[in-house]
This record gives C-alpha cells, structure tokens and sequence, in this order.
C-alpha cells in the first residue's frame, strides 16, 4: 500500500505525503512542506524547502538508505519508506534489507509470480518493474529501446546490431521481445513506403538501397524479413521460439535452429577463408543470406 499520513501514539498526524501520477511529490512535517528529485530509477536524490538541503546517495541495492535523515530515498518516487530505526524498507507490500539485498516479506502474489516466493519481476529488475509490488511490467524505457532498436537493424540491414556488438551493449537489447519484433515490423512498413515513394521520384529511400536511374540497374539485395539475432553460442538459439532440428545436438553443427515464420538458421563456424565463420540464413520466402557476428547480412545466390 502507499502511505498517505503517519501519527503518533495518541492518534495525531505527525506527517502527510503527497502522491500524483508520476509518484511521490511532496511530504508535509507540520508547517513544513519538503519536495522530491528522482534519478531515472525513482531513488531521491535530492530533497528541498525552496532550495537544496539534503543529497541522497545510494547503490543499486538501496545500500546508503540507513542513517538518512528523510524516510524516503531508495525507491521513494514509488512510495518506498525506510525505517531510521531498523535501515528496512517497507516496498509498497514487502518489507526489503539493503544490507543484504533480500527480501525479508514474500511475493504478496505467491506463485503467480513464479516459483521463487522471495524473487522480483522474474529476476529480471533491469527490463521489468513492479511499483504496486501486485502486477510486473515492460520497463517503459526498455521499450522503447527494443522497439529502436528492432527498427534500426531492419532498416540497416543489421548494421547497427553491429555496432552495438562491437561496443559490448548488444545485452541492452532484448531482440525476443514483442517491442523489438514491433520496431522490425515498422522497419518493413518504412521500407515499404520508401519504396513506393522512389518509385514515383525513380529512386528508393531505404538505407543503403538506391536504384540506378536506367533500364535493368542492379539493386543490391535486402531481405525482406526480419533478420535473428546472432546466436551468442553455439548451443544458445537466436531468441526464443528457435528450436534445433538436426541429426547430432547444435554443439555438432549437424542441422539447423529453425523457426516458424523465421526460417532456418544454420552454423557454418569453420568456413574456410576466405569468408569468415557465420550462419546461414534461409528466410521465409526460401532466399539464402550469411550472418557474420559483426552484424552483417550478405545475400547468398544459390
């Protein structure tokens, strides 16, 4: 629940929090009224009467809540409240330690929130939150990240898969969500609208596709379907809903990770120079394509 007024013994209020859509705004102590900053987690970080009076600082575990002198800190724009006496914090339902970074109440949901009576938004907290401790859900911002992010691959052929390879953030990205896989399907419709748009200028506007300006130029080949994800091992599928059919397991390479409106996937890894290992894609419509970790995506003709 969110706490709305405190009182003491006698039954008097000693305190009054104020709420809106976005969280905690205000906490009023007597005449005294005290306003709220969050870092993009909801922790406070700072707390003022008209101007500054105290920073906040804690660690991504709460670590740094205990010996503050506001109750509110880690986790305060969604109402979470730590006791000064104990350093424990009252998480909307259960109750959290810091200290050792557990949860000391169970999921007030029990299982439906899966097995671990003890766990968090399916021990996934940097992709999914749960502000009401009742009901999980997508990280807005982590949405709108895949969605980018699926569009962005499709429109660059995988390019930009590259690059976030080769910057180590490719784990940032979630390519089985539903909001990346929506970023893909918007990724088709803005080439297809380019397209339709070039063919009355004589041009297509899809990233790196341009047609020549006369009779039988040569168009470079761009699938028309959403490229998988590299697989991150041999033995790992692309994404969820890939599944290995073969005559060995996929640690032998004899077979493929096939899935269905995907595909088939097959790991070429010990390919002779001059091409480098990859897989080999064969996308829906039957078209061969090779998948290099680099995030390439080079058309290959039967």
């Amino acid at each position: 629940g969110t706490l709305l007024s405190e009182m003491n013994a006698s039954g008097g209020v000693t305190a009054t929090n104020t709420f809106g859509a976005n969280g905690l705004a205000s906490r009023r102590v007597g005449s005294a009224t005290t306003y709220y900053s969050f870092d993009p987690s909801g922790n406070v970080t700072d707390t003022s009467t008209g101007g500054v009076i105290t920073t906040l600082d804690t660690d991504a575990y709460g670590k740094g809540a205990f010996g503050q002198s506001v109750p509110y800190g880690y986790g305060g724009q969604w109402g979470y409240y730590t006791d000064s006496q104990t350093g424990l914090i009252l998480c909307g339902l259960r109750y959290y330690d810091p200290a050792q970074a557990r949860w000391l109440t169970r999921d007030p949901i029990g299982y439906a929130g899966g097995i671990n009576l003890y766990g968090y938004v399916g021990g996934n907290p940097t992709g999914r939150v749960d502000p009401s401790g009742l009901n999980e859900r997508k990280d807005l911002l982590n949405g709108f990240t895949d969605f980018g992010a699926g569009m962005g691959d499709y429109i660059s052929g995988g390019l930009t898969r590259g690059a976030r390879h080769l910057l180590g953030v490719d784990d940032m990205v979630d390519a089985g969500s539903g909001a990346y896989r929506a970023g893909e399907i918007a990724g088709i419709i803005h080439g297809v609208v380019s397209d339709l748009a070039g063919m009355r200028g004589g041009r297509s506007g899809r990233a790196g596709v341009v047609e020549g300006e006369g009779p039988g130029a040569s168009r470079p080949q761009v699938p028309e379907y959403p490229i998988p994800p590299y697989p991150k091992s041999p033995m790992d599928p692309p994404s969820p809903g890939w599944e290995w059919r073969g005559r060995g397991d996929a640690e032998s390479g004899k077979g493929a990770w096939v899935k269905p409106g995907g595909g088939s996937l097959h790991p070429d890894l010990n390919h002779p120079p001059p091409l480098d290992p990859h897989y080999d894609w064969r996308d829906p419509s039957g078209k061969d394509w090779r998948l290099y970790p680099d995030g390439r995506c080079e058309f290959r003709p039967k």
